[in-house]
C-alpha cells in the first residue's frame, strides 16, 4: 500500500491518495485532509497521511488471527517467492504442500492459536511415521523461517518453533 500527498487545483487543499492491489487490482482512495495549502499545512498534512495510512493498511491487510496456519505457509511462501531460488521455493512448496501444511489443516489450527507443544506433536507424528531426524529439521527450518517472518510483521508476538526438542541427527 503507498500513500502520496496531492494539492486539489481546484480548491487548493491537500488530499491523501491511497493506492494498493486487492485481488489482483489496482485500487485508489482520495481521502481530503482539509488542510489548506496556505499557512504551512505541509507537515501536518503529511501526518495526517502516515496516520491515514496506518489505519488503512490495518483494514485491508489479511486478518492473521483467524488464517489457518497451513494456509499462512502458502501464502508466506508465495510472499518470499522472489526471494528464493527457483529450486528451493519447489523443495518449500514440496514440503509445505504434501508434510506440513496437511497435519496442521486436519487439525484446523490457527496461526494466532499455534504453540510449541503442536509443533511438537507434529515432529513426533511425522518421526513416528517413519521421517528421518534430518528431515524433521528441514521442516523445522522452514517452520521457524515462516514462524519468524510472522512475528517481524508482528502477526504473532513469539515464534512458537522456539520452544520444541528436535531429535537428534
Amino acid at each position: 500500500m503507498t500513500a502520496s500527498l496531492q494539492v486539489s487545483k481546484k480548491d487548493n487543499k491537500y488530499y491523501i491518495h491511497l493506492q494498493w492491489r486487492q485481488n489482483g487490482k489496482r485500487v485508489q482512495k482520495c481521502i481530503g485532509t482539509g488542510l489548506s495549502v496556505k499557512g504551512n499545512n505541509k507537515r501536518k498534512a503529511e501526518k495526517m497521511m502516515r496516520d491515514t495510512l496506518a489505519e488503512w493498511e490495518a483494514k485491508i491487510t489479511v486478518n492473521y488471527e483467524n488464517i489457518a496456519f497451513g494456509e499462512y505457509l502458502r501464502r508466506w511462501l508465495e510472499e518470499i517467492r522472489h526471494t528464493l531460488e527457483e529450486s528451493t521455493y519447489e523443495n518449500y512448496k514440496g514440503v509445505i504442500q504434501t508434510s506440513i501444511a496437511p497435519f496442521f489443516d486436519a487439525e484446523r489450527i490457527n496461526l494466532a492459536e499455534l504453540t510449541g507443544a503442536d509443533l511438537q506433536r507434529f515432529y513426533n507424528h511425522r518421526i513416528e511415521a517413519g521421517i528421518s531426524p534430518n528431515t524433521i529439521r528441514r521442516y523445522h527450518a522452514i517452520i521457524h523461517h515462516a514462524l519468524g517472518a510472522a512475528v517481524k510483521r508482528r502477526k504473532i508476538t513469539a515464534n512458537p518453533a522456539d520452544e520444541v526438542e528436535l531429535p537428534k541427527p
